[in-house]
């Protein structure tokens, strides 16, 4: 949470190199607000940052 509000972002993605192999990237995408997403390949990280970039008012 402190990059979010050091850098003042609006969606950070936190990954562990340990959770990526091949198609498997597990990710957290984390809002400002506190609360998350949770993304288990690197399709649905896209996704959902489209989503979140674009899909949000």
């Amino acid at each position: 949470m402190n990059l979010l509000q050091k850098n003042r972002c609006d969606l950070v993605v936190a990954n562990d190199l340990a959770n990526i192999s091949g198609e498997r990237h597990k990710a957290l995408l984390l809002r400002p607000d506190g609360s998350f997403l949770r993304a288990e390949t690197k399709a649905e990280i896209a996704t959902l940052i489209i989503s979140e970039a674009f899909g949000r008012n």
